[in-house]
């Protein structure tokens, strides 16, 4: 499987980030709905551009911001 480009990974990553403080969300809150073992060590790198997420884990996160995952991952 390839490697995402680092440059994409991290502009999702920041629409992730947004998208949970515009619903008021810590990221240990949003860790936890996800079901992450780590709710915030995992948040932390998935909104520091250091963690690609499968599919069901964005769409958790997605649903729970409500945002689609098309316009977290437009490049």
């Amino acid at each position: 499987m390839r490697k995402p480009d680092p440059a994409k990974l991290l502009a999702r990553a920041q629409r992730l980030a947004a998208a949970r403080q515009a619903k008021g969300l810590s990221q240990v809150e949003a860790g936890k709905h996800a079901g992450f073992a780590d709710p915030a060590g995992t948040m932390h790198k998935v909104e520091g551009g250091k963690v690609n997420l499968g599919v069901d884990d964005l769409k958790a996160l997605c649903d729970l911001y409500g945002v689609s995952i098309d316009s977290i991952l437009a490049d």
